[in-house]
């Protein structure tokens, strides 16, 4: 009786030691499977995360333009580092989600700036904009929906300020990937790589796009040459 009672107890622990492996693997990769759409929870807990690392900018920056300085500062942190590498505000990357377009890729500026100016119309109608993700398939918010992005897990392990400087340097450029650049960049790099090819590989693309761009510039390239041209670049 004793043995039989003894061995219960260890089957039972086994049983529910794999329980618990299985748990922690299924969270595990939650976090990192990007096709999996983020809770409502996460997403409400990376927003009071993002309002309380703007606090300070925000204030200052309503000091230094009145009525406008909050959401200049918003549009200088939310939609570049949105499309940047990092996919994510510093509260979102901290709770493990990310903005994706409809195949998980990683959104071009245009469509983060769009995301942001939307939410202002989620905000705006008494956060009535928000509830929608109750309602909607893949719990996207009103901007959401307008701008055809997504919130879902996940997490690139880069240096944020090292992302936001990129992406933001690409901007004022004016060379942010388009839709068909990020998708090239997605399908054949990972950012979250600690090996420095990714880098390298992203610099010499960047670098061969500027000189296509001022060659179309200075009327050396017809637009039909310079979007041959990039498409090869691109390998397509």
């Amino acid at each position: 009786m004793i043995a039989n009672h003894n061995a219960n107890d260890t089957g039972a622990s086994e049983v529910q030691k794999e329980t618990s492996t299985e748990s922690r693997s299924f969270e595990t990769q939650n976090l990192n499977y990007k096709d999996v759409d983020a809770s409502l929870v996460r997403r409400v807990m990376a927003f009071f995360l993002d309002s309380l690392v703007l606090a300070i900018p925000v204030a200052i920056g309503s000091m230094i333009f009145p009525f406008v300085g909050g959401f200049l500062v918003w549009l200088v942190y939310a939609p570049i580092l949105e499309a940047s590498d990092l996919r994510a505000t510093i509260g979102k990357y901290w709770m493990g989600i990310q903005v994706a377009d409809d195949q998980s890729r990683k959104i071009t500026f245009k469509s983060a700036l769009l995301r942001n100016l939307f939410k202002l119309v989620s905000t705006g109608l008494l956060l009535l904009g928000f509830v929608v993700a109750f309602f909607s398939k893949r719990k996207q918010t009103l901007h959401d929906l307008l701008a055809e992005t997504y919130v879902v897990y996940g997490r690139n392990e880069l240096n944020i300020a090292d992302a936001w400087t990129r992406a933001f340097k690409e901007i004022w450029n004016g060379h942010s990937p388009t839709r068909e650049e990020a998708t090239y960049f997605n399908e054949t790099h990972d950012p979250s790589s600690k090996s420095p090819m990714y880098s390298v590989t992203r610099s010499s693309f960047v670098t061969e796009l500027e000189k296509l761009n001022d060659l179309k510039m200075k009327g050396s390239l017809t637009e039909e040459e310079f979007s041959a041209a990039k498409k090869k670049l691109l390998g397509l």
